[in-house]
C-alpha cells in the first residue's frame, strides 16, 4: 500500500544556467525528472529493500539500517532509473563565502559534502573550480619544487605537505580527469541530501521509543535545509527525510511538525512532498515516509 499526495506541489520550472564554462554541458536542468519523479524513485529503492528482506525472513526490517546505508540504496535506484548518481560531493559555491578562505583552495575534506548528486545520466560528473584549481597549483609545486605560491592563489601547509608526500596531483578526481563532454555544471545537477529518524530506534542492541525523535526531526531539516540554501550556485536540491513511525498518519504528521519546526527557526524550504509504505513490525515502526523537502528558490544567503 502506498501513499502519495503532495502536501504542496509548486511544479517544476526551467531552470536557465547561470553560466556557460567552456567545456562543460550546457545540459538544462529540466532533463532531469521532475521532483515528484524524484520522490518516487526514492521510495521504490526503499520499498524495494524492504520487500527483500521479507521474502528472505530476515530478523530485521530496513528500520534496522543506519542512514548512510540507505545511500546504496538509494544510489541502485537511480542508477537502474537511468540517472548518474554520484556521492559525497562538495558543495560548489559555499567555500568562497568562508571568512579567511577566499585565497586559499581548500581540499575535499575541508568542504561541506552532498550525500548525493544527480545528473542526467551515467558515467557524467560535476565540473568542481576548487578541485580544477587545486589541481593545478599542486602540480605547479611539484614541478617547482618549492614551498611558495602566489599568496592570492596559495595552498593551505598542511596540504603541501600531504601533496609532497603522496607525490601525485590531485587530478585522481573526476572534476578534473573526466572529458569534457562529460562534466556538468553544478547548477545543471539535483543535490540530494538523506536524513533518517525513527520514533522507535535500536539504541545499543535493545529496541525502544527514540527519546530525541522531535528534535532530531527539527535539527534534520533545519541543518540540511540551510546547507542547501546557502549555495549561491545551486538551483535543484532537496531533503529526502525518512521517517519510521507507528503509523501512517504519525509518520507523515511528525515529518510536517519537523519542517514547521524548522521555519520557525528561519530555515528555508519548499513544503514537502510525501511518498511512503508499510513496514511489519519489528521494534515499534509500521510505516515508512518518505518526505522531499526542496530548497527555496532564490534562498542563498
Amino acid at each position: 500500500m502506498t501513499s502519495k499526495h503532495p502536501i504542496a506541489s509548486f511544479g517544476d520550472v526551467p531552470w536557465p544556467n547561470l553560466h556557460e564554462a567552456p567545456g562543460v554541458s550546457t545540459m538544462l536542468a529540466m532533463s532531469l525528472p521532475e521532483s515528484g519523479t524524484i520522490l518516487s524513485i526514492a521510495t521504490d529503492a526503499l520499498r524495494q529493500e524492504q520487500q527483500r528482506l521479507e521474502l528472505e525472513q530476515a530478523v530485521a526490517n530496513i528500520d534496522s539500517l543506519r542512514e548512510i546505508g540507505l545511500h546504496p540504496i538509494l544510489e541502485s535506484g537511480f542508477f537502474d532509473a537511468g540517472l548518474g548518481v554520484l556521492r559525497e560531493r562538495p558543495y560548489p559555491g559555499t567555500w568562497m563565502h568562508r571568512p579567511g578562505k577566499r585565497s586559499i583552495v581548500p581540499t575535499l575534506t575541508e568542504r561541506d559534502r552532498c550525500d548525493i548528486v544527480l545528473t542526467d545520466r551515467p558515467g557524467q560528473s560535476i565540473a568542481d573550480e576548487p578541485t580544477q584549481r587545486r589541481a593545478g597549483l599542486e602540480d605547479d609545486l611539484l614541478s617547482k619544487n618549492t614551498l611558495f605560491a602566489d599568496p592570492a592563489h596559495r595552498v593551505a601547509p598542511a596540504a603541501k605537505r600531504r601533496t609532497r608526500a603522496a607525490r601525485k596531483p590531485a587530478a585522481a578526481d573526476p572534476a578534473v580527469t573526466a572529458p569534457a563532454a562529460d562534466l556538468v555544471a553544478p547548477d545543471d545537477a539535483y543535490w540530494l541530501e538523506v536524513k533518517l529518524v525513527g520514533q522507535f530506534c535500536t539504541s545499543r542492541g535493545i529496541p525502544g521509543p527514540n527519546r530525541s525523535y522531535g528534535v532530531e526531526l527539527t535539527s534534520a531539516v533545519y541543518e540540511d535545509c540551510q546547507k542547501l540554501a546557502a549555495d549561491p550556485v545551486i538551483l535543484r536540491g532537496g531533503l529526502l527525510l525518512v521517517v519510521y513511525a507507528q503509523d501512517q498518519r504519525t509518520a507523515e504528521h511528525d515529518l510536517l511538525a519537523g519542517v514547521h519546526g524548522a521555519w520557525s527557526r528561519g530555515a528555508s524550504s519548499r513544503s514537502p512532498m510525501l511518498d511512503g509504505f508499510r513496514l511489519t513490525d519489528r521494534i515499534g515502526n509500521q510505516w515508512c515516509c518518505v518526505g522531499l523537502i526542496e530548497r527555496q528558490a532564490g534562498a542563498s544567503r
